[in-house]
C-alpha cells in the first residue's frame, strides 16, 4: 500500500508539471511458456515468449536470454504476421539475445535451444526463463517412470513422465526427478538378455528353467552368461529330467 501510495503521488506531480499521465512502460512479457524434453547428452527446449509493446519510442530493445544460451532457432511474428517487415530483428546486445522493435503491437518469440544436465547422474536442469505473471512449464522424461518437481512452481499435474506446471516469475526454472519406485522389477526377458562382463562364465542350456527370486523362470532353450568375479558368489541349479544320466553326483 506504501509503494502503490507513492506512486499516486509521483503520478499526480507528474500530471500537474507536464499535463499528463505518466507513460506507460515500453514493454510487457505477458506470456512465456516452455516446452522441455529430456534426451540423452542434453534437454532440448522451445520458449514462446509474448511481448506487448506500446507506448516507446523507436528502436527499443527487449532483453530476452542471455547470451549464454545457445539458441539454435528463432522465429518472431508481429499480431500473427511476419516481423521482419516491421523493422523487427534478434540481435545479441548487451549480454543477452535481444528484440530489437519499431513499432507497437503483440510480438511472439519463439526460441529453440539446448541445456546441459545439472550432473552426470542426468536427473536434474536448470532452465533460463523470462519474469512473467503467466509462465507455463510443460516437461517430459521420455522411457522412464520418474517423479518430477519444479521450482518455483504455483500448481503442477503430472501424467505418467510429463508434467504442466505454473510457474511463479522467475529468471530460472529447476527440474529435478527421481526414479518412481512403485516401477515393476524387470520381466524375466529383460533378464536373459542381460550380459555380463565378468571373467568367469558359465552357459547353461536346458528346457524348463526353473529359479526363484532374482533369477530366470523360463520355458524354452536359454543361453545365459553368469558373471563370477568379485561379490556374493552366484548359483543357478538346473534339474535334470528325472530318468537322465548323471555324472556321479546326484543330478545336480
Amino acid at each position: 500500500l506504501k509503494l502503490q501510495f507513492l506512486y499516486l503521488i509521483a503520478r499526480s506531480r507528474h500530471r500537474l508539471l507536464f499535463g499528463s499521465t505518466m507513460p506507460h512502460p515500453p514493454h510487457a512479457i505477458t506470456n512465456v511458456t516452455v516446452d522441455g524434453c529430456a534426451e540423452e547428452s542434453a534437454v532440448a527446449l522451445c520458449m514462446d515468449v509474448e511481448v506487448r509493446a506500446e507506448g516507446f519510442v523507436p528502436s527499443h530493445f527487449v532483453p530476452l536470454l542471455p547470451h549464454t544460451v545457445a539458441v539454435k532457432d528463432v522465429e518472431v511474428t508481429v499480431d500473427g504476421k511476419d516481423a521482419a517487415a516491421t523493422g523487427a530483428h534478434f540481435l545479441p546486445r548487451s549480454g543477452r539475445h535481444t528484440l530489437l522493435v519499431e513499432q507497437p503491437g503483440r510480438y511472439r518469440v519463439q526460441m529453440k535451444f539446448a541445456t546441459r544436465y545439472t550432473s552426470n547422474v542426468k536427473q536434474g536442469v536448470d532452465i533460463p526463463c523470462l519474469e512473467s505473471c503467466n509462465t507455463v512449464l510443460n516437461f517430459e522424461v521420455p522411457n522412464q517412470a520418474v517423479n518430477l518437481t519444479v521450482n518455483p512452481q504455483l500448481s503442477h499435474a503430472q501424467e505418467d513422465s510429463k508434467i504442466t506446471a505454473r510457474v511463479a516469475p522467475t529468471p530460472c526454472i529447476s527440474v529435478t526427478w527421481t526414479r518412481d519406485e512403485t516401477e515393476p522389477l524387470p520381466t524375466p526377458h529383460s533378464i536373459i538378455g542381460r550380459e555380463d562382463t565378468d571373467e568367469t562364465s558359465k552357459s547353461v542350456s536346458e528346457r524348463d528353467v526353473k529359479v526363484k527370486e532374482m533369477v530366470v523362470t523360463s520355458s524354452q532353450d536359454v543361453q545365459h552368461t553368469i558373471g563370477g568375479g568379485v561379490g556374493a558368489p552366484r548359483e543357478l541349479r538346473v534339474p535334470l529330467k528325472r530318468g537322465a544320466p548323471s555324472d556321479g553326483d546326484g543330478g545336480e
